[in-house]
């Protein structure tokens, strides 16, 4: 659907306030994308590589990890 169309997206959203089954699993993936993209996770894996960089191999700091474990 074009950004741009409200007329399409209302039609959308009425579609799935009709139909619960639908609209809760269109929750659950928006949820998880969300998530993926914002979580805690994806926090801590940006932060360690940036300090990473920005102390450098000249400062002995280690390369970014892959996975990056949180308490």
């Amino acid at each position: 659907m074009p950004p741009d169309n409200a007329q399409a997206l209302a039609q959308a959203i009425l579609k799935l306030l009709e139909n619960p089954p639908p609209a809760a699993r269109v929750g659950a993936q928006g949820c998880s994308r969300a998530l993926a993209a914002l979580g805690m996770n994806r926090m801590l894996k940006r932060i360690d590589t940036f300090y990473c960089r920005a102390l450098g191999p000249s400062h002995g700091a280690p390369a970014p990890r892959q996975t990056v474990q949180h308490a």
